[in-house]
């Protein structure tokens, strides 16, 4: 049902410039509804519900921790939402697109089961646009357009930090 929804609204803007963008806070957890009252834009690989966000100063980079609520949990049905970050600069142009990075799944006693992972921001990022491909998989549960999304921004890290130092969490199921 949601896909159909999706598929059949109006872009709700045209450009980056036009997004409406939310602060984001250091140290603190946001949480973010990916649903029908959220905006929709059509991205490269397919239209999508957004949420953009500002990142806060100074321009120095960060992580993102984010955990992306899999619904229904126990079922065959099962969707998450895997999602894709673009980087904007003060201009609200686009600098960088992170894709491809390792997410683990857990659980959480009240919410469920989650996939969770660790995004860079890079340093002369302005802004922050995630969004899910319109078509793809995750290990084998199918892209959902919908979700509770929880996000949280680290303090900043020096200009030079080594970003290859971060331990890898996988998942080892016996």
């Amino acid at each position: 049902e949601m896909k159909k929804d999706l598929s059949e609204r109006d872009e709700s803007t045209s450009s980056f410039a036009e997004m409406n963008y939310q602060p984001l806070k250091t140290a603190s957890s946001l949480t973010v509804n990916f649903d029908k009252q959220s905006p929709a834009y059509q991205f490269e690989d397919g239209k999508s519900y957004y949420s953009a966000l500002s990142i806060p100063e100074p321009r120095l980079p960060r992580q993102l921790k984010i955990k992306s609520y899999i619904t229904p949990t126990f079922s065959h049905s099962a969707s998450a939402f895997v999602p894709n970050f673009l980087f904007l600069n003060q201009d609200k142009k686009l600098i960088s697109i992170t894709k491809n990075y390792r997410p683990y799944t857990d659980t959480d006693f009240f919410l469920g089961a989650y996939l969770g992972g660790t995004v860079v921001i890079p340093a002369e990022a302005a802004y922050l646009v995630i969004y899910t491909p319109e078509n793809g998989h995750a290990w084998t549960l199918d892209n959902a357009p919908a979700c509770k999304l929880s996000l949280e921004l680290s303090d900043t890290f020096p200009a030079d930090h080594d970003f290859s130092t971060v331990i890898i969490r996988d998942n080892v199921k016996i």
